[in-house]
């Protein structure tokens, strides 16, 4: 993934030292979300995953680089390369492209909300919004653009745990049966966000399978 880093130094002519962390994974793996777990309170955690918080699973047939997208951008701050909106990951090889935003939260705040202190876009808008930015900012570098623009599979995905849902432990989740209609229509809810991307979501205890 080192050809991320070096075109965008190229594109806004960067100097210095700059760095793009990144894993090859193949397999099951679970992912965390560090805003919404290292700040929940020990009381409140639906996580009992050898005392892991989880977020959401992915399966990952052949292998694919998992990207944090928000660090490699974070180090842009202040700079023409940055960008305000950041989503948490990317996952990249020769076939696939999917930004992915996470988030553990209770189920009111998933939709857009209205609570004392205004009015508020819900997690997942601002999770589309996150993901958005990125894609707008990669497509701005013809070298990137063509490289993504070559993968089949090209994906914005919102991952979410519900912390309300009585059904959240990792103990319940095994049993594949518990599915819900709800959970169900999240699977197949797709949205279009140009440039050749499909905004999804999947739902704790949902594994999201790359082929």
């Amino acid at each position: 993934m080192n050809w991320l880093l070096e075109e965008y130094k190229n594109h806004y002519r960067l100097n210095g030292s700059y760095t793009i962390l990144f894993e090859n994974i193949v397999g099951l793996h679970s992912l965390k979300d560090r805003k919404s777990c290292d700040t929940c309170p020990n009381e409140r955690r639906i996580c009992v995953n050898n005392g892991e918080a989880v977020v959401f699973k992915i399966d990952a047939h052949s292998e694919i680089a998992k990207i944090d997208i928000e660090k490699f951008f974070v180090q842009f701050d202040g700079k023409a390369a940055s960008i305000r909106k950041k989503c948490d990951l990317m996952f990249y090889n020769s076939s696939n492209v999917i930004l992915c935003d996470m988030t553990c939260s209770e189920n009111q705040y998933i939709e857009p909300f209205t609570n004392s202190r205004g009015n508020y876009e819900g997690k997942r808008s601002k999770a589309y919004s996150q993901i958005e930015s990125v894609i707008n900012s990669l497509m701005k570098i013809d070298a990137v653009k063509s490289r993504l623009e070559g993968c089949t599979h090209k994906i914005g995905l919102f991952a979410m745990r519900i912390k309300d849902n009585s059904m959240a432990n990792d103990d319940v989740c095994n049993n594949m049966e518990i599915f819900t209609e709800e959970f169900e229509n999240h699977q197949t809810n797709v949205t279009d966000m140009g440039n050749g991307f499909l905004f999804r979501t999947v739902s704790y205890p949902e594994v999201y399978s790359i082929g």
